[in-house]
């Protein structure tokens, strides 16, 4: 008599346990992982709106879409503009006067200003994103 060995088909119960434990395993740390790329994410996708709001709000500054006025270089104060972003962040750009020739000798570009020579310093509230350039006015 012969016999016909039996083939078995599918997993058998030990082998499917065996997988769900293994699985499970690595959910976790996969699922922490996960999140944190996309948290990282997220940080990298609003540091690249802010750099470029403020570089554009500069360009837009320097070009003289915020025209800086006299009373900036006779007072001695700066003119500060706020401006709500899309994210809901604030973005200052502060317009001060400037000595860039330094006749007073007192190595102080914010003191002695000179006429129609202005610095844009574009920042974003509560990070690192500053930009500033100098306008010479005719």
């Amino acid at each position: 008599m012969r016999l016909d060995a039996h083939r078995q088909r599918g997993l058998s119960y030990v082998e499917v346990l065996v997988a769900v434990i293994v699985i499970a395993a690595l959910a976790g740390p996969t699922a922490d992982a996960i999140r944190t790329a996309l948290m990282v994410s997220d940080g990298v996708v609003s540091e690249r709106f802010w750099r470029t709001e403020a570089k554009s709000y500069l360009e837009r500054a320097l070009a003289g879409e915020y025209v800086a006025t006299e009373s900036i270089v006779d007072g001695g104060g700066a003119i500060t503009r706020f401006i709500t972003l899309s994210d809901g962040s604030r973005l200052t750009i502060d317009t001060l006067g400037y000595d860039i020739d330094n006749a007073d000798r007192d190595n102080n570009p914010n003191s002695g200003r000179d006429a129609n020579v202005y610095l844009y310093v574009v920042r974003v509230e509560g990070t690192a994103v500053r930009y500033q350039g100098l306008r010479f006015d005719q």
